[in-house]
């Protein structure tokens, strides 16, 4: 009964040249009393301000935080409540799956970012793994992340100066103020992966930029095992150097080599093993020189320059309100601007 579970305030920042097409049209089949839910689509270019100001705006008990390719399952809040309640949780969140539909090249990209060799421990936000579990930043991700809104609200919102990296520097803050997050791994979305080598590159090049961002934004919550790969992008660069005065020191990249051949080989695609294979042998080398150059020329510019944050005009628009059945697809409606009173500005 629509009086039983709690509101839910929909939250999906949206890129200028972007649409929240995807998702609007999977949330209109979502198994969920739609006078229950608010949508609120914040368009700009700087992801975390306008997730705080859409949340400005919000009337829910609870924030469901999606992005605008998030396509979600039917059942995805109606799970989301019963996990908050049955482990006494203020924050859950699941994976972000690759869809089967996606091509051999962008399932591989998923299988990159969901193995233990491509991203150690932040494989649980690309893949369903094991039981509920209580969570860590490297556990949940935005596009896919549910809270109570007094949560959010008592810990002043997102750090405005990060994008990517965002959630991990508040959900850090929210452990510290002893918070309970959770990790369920069959409340997931689904989001399509980037479509070409060049699109995944700078994809996990921002990620490396971001970790360098949470870094100089709080030092306290860094952990250095995210240095790993630009300590190899420094070895690769001095190993001429370094097998010049001893052999030996080679025996770091054949390691390597031999464990991009046993993650490339496990789980090869059924239809297509060889392809998948072969793929995998460049996609692992790729993902971590990109996030090590990433990670490299944040640190320098920030050493050198100071991070700078432009601000950009954001226009928040409740597309769909708590009274009304229906809603919009007008995206570009008039914008309702209440800003959060306490934020990052």
């Amino acid at each position: 009964m629509p009086d039983t579970l709690p509101t839910i305030s929909v939250i999906i920042p949206v890129l200028e040249e972007r649409s929240a097409a995807p998702v609007l049209e999977s949330l209109r089949v979502v198994d969920y009393p739609s006078e229950n839910l608010e949508i609120i689509v914040a368009r700009g270019k700087q992801p975390s301000r306008q997730r705080n100001l859409a949340v400005g705006i919000a009337d829910g008990e609870l924030l469901y935080f999606l992005d605008n390719d998030s396509i979600v399952a039917p059942g995805l809040f109606l799970r989301a409540v019963a996990t908050l309640r049955a482990h006494h949780a203020d924050v859950v969140g699941g994976p972000s799956a690759t869809p089967r539909n996606d091509t051999l090249l962008q399932r591989c990209f998923g299988y990159a970012f969901a193995s233990p060799f491509g991203t150690l421990g932040s494989r649980r936000r690309y893949r369903s793994i094991g039981d509920v579990k209580e969570a860590t930043e490297t556990d949940l991700i935005m596009c896919n992340l549910c809270m109570y809104r007094r949560v959010f609200e008592q810990a002043t919102g997102l750090d405005e100066r990060l994008y990517p990296n965002e959630e991990n520097e508040f959900l850090n803050r929210l452990t510290r103020q002893g918070v309970q997050l959770v990790y369920d791994p069959q409340a997931i979305v689904y989001r399509s992966q980037s479509k070409t080598w060049a699109k995944f590159a700078r994809q996990v090049y921002q990620y490396g930029r971001g970790r360098i961002d949470h870094f100089f934004v709080a030092p306290r919550f860094f952990n250095p095992i995210f240095l790993i790969p630009l300590a190899f992008l420094v070895y690769l660069l001095t190993l001429p150097l370094l097998v010049f005065y001893n052999p030996m020191t080679i025996l770091p990249l054949v390691a390597y080599a031999a464990l991009v051949l046993a993650a490339s080989a496990t789980a090869s695609d059924r239809e297509h093993a060889l392809a998948a294979f072969l793929l995998r042998l460049g996609i692992f080398p790729l993902m971590h020189l990109a996030y090590a150059l990433g990670t490299a020329q944040k640190l320098a510019e920030n050493l050198l320059a100071g991070m700078r944050l432009p601000v950009m005009p954001i226009h928040t628009t409740k597309i769909k309100t708590f009274s009304s059945t229906s809603w919009t697809m007008d995206e570009r409606a008039a914008p309702v601007d209440r800003p959060l009173v306490a934020g990052w500005r």
